[in-house]
Order: structure tokens, then sequence, then C-alpha cells
């Protein structure tokens, strides 16, 4: 069972990221998000506890914040593929706000 106070909801939406110790940009895809956190697909891993800046893409807005990757397990089906979770922190209410307001729709 999941204890989460606040449940992710599978939901597909573009977003971007920057690594402040890597030096690259990401552009990837949620596969679930909550207004704590996201988790996506990658196919290649990032530490575990390296701090992102986030750029949200919403329908009709975008929220920025930074997160840290908390959790990366290689997929069960597909090879090469890793479920990466990251945990917003440094995000202001509204953009709490924003996000809820979409998951809410």
């Amino acid at each position: 069972m999941d204890n989460r106070k606040y449940q992710r909801k599978d939901r597909q939406l573009q977003f971007e990221i920057k690594l402040d110790i890597a030096g690259f940009d990401l552009i990837g895809e949620t596969k679930n998000i909550s207004y704590h956190g996201l988790l996506y697909q990658a196919v290649k891993p990032i530490p575990e506890m390296t701090t992102l800046k986030i750029l949200l893409k919403l329908p009709d807005d975008y929220v920025e914040c930074e997160g840290t990757v908390v959790r990366v397990e290689k997929s069960a089906h597909e090879e090469s593929i890793y479920n990466t979770a990251i945990f917003f922190h440094n995000i202001s209410e509204a953009a709490k706000q924003k996000i809820m307001d979409y998951l809410e729709t």
C-alpha cells in the first residue's frame, strides 16, 4: 500500500532539467506527478541525491523549482530504462498550487 500523503497521478508533462554538477540539460516527460515530486523514465541514470533545476511545462503555464533525485531503479520491463524519482524542494506555494490545480482537472 502506498502511504504518500499526496498521491501521484499518472500524467505526461514535458519538463527540462538543468544539472548543476553534470553540466548538461535533459528534456523528458513525466510518468506520474504530485505537487511533491515526479517520476520519469531515463535512458541514463542520474545519481541519487543529485540536485536539479526543473522547468515543468503545464498546458497553460509552467513551474520552476529545484528537486533532488531520491530513487533510481532499473526498469523490470525495459532494459536500459531507469525509473527516476525526483522530490521537489525550493518550490513556491504558488507553484505547488499550479500543480495541484492541474492535477484536479
